[in-house]
């Protein structure tokens, strides 16, 4: 199907956005006119067939309870046989995140995979900017401090 025509958008400037039939919100502008947020990361099952995360990205640090919620989504993307597959891992990175809340979280540019020797199965944690992971107290400082 071919492009559509320029479609104006109601912002302060006049641009111009073309669309697809396959995603109507793309825009090659976006990303210069939406900030990127501070902090931002994954979390990731992977191996055996599997390709499923989520994902954060906010102006606030992410807190160790936002993290376990996200860490429950995932398992929730998951079937029986792949949670099973990943128990171990799924266990260590819920250690993990526990361990970065007493500490005052993870930092950017961290990056973990959880996996065994030979196997391809797999969980993976990235903290691409910001921090991730703290104690809710500590959030709210870090956010005051930012501001």
């Amino acid at each position: 199907m071919p492009l559509s025509g320029p479609k104006k958008l109601n912002t302060e400037r006049s641009v111009t956005q073309f669309q697809t039939h396959t995603c109507d919100h793309y825009s090659p502008l976006k990303h210069f006119l939406m900030p990127r947020k501070a902090h931002r990361g994954r979390i990731q099952a992977q191996g055996g067939g599997l390709e499923a995360s989520e994902s954060w990205s906010q102006d606030e640090p992410l807190t160790a309870k936002q993290g376990r919620t996200l860490l429950q989504q995932l398992k929730a993307k998951l079937s029986k046989k792949e949670r099973r597959e990943r128990k171990h891992h799924l266990e260590k990175l819920e250690d993990l995140i526990d361990r970065a809340e007493e500490t005052g979280g993870l930092h950017a540019h961290y990056g973990k995979s959880f996996q065994d020797p030979g196997s391809d199965i797999r969980v993976d944690v990235e903290v691409l900017g910001g921090t991730a992971f703290v104690c809710v107290v500590l959030a709210i400082i870090l956010w005051a401090i930012i501001q």
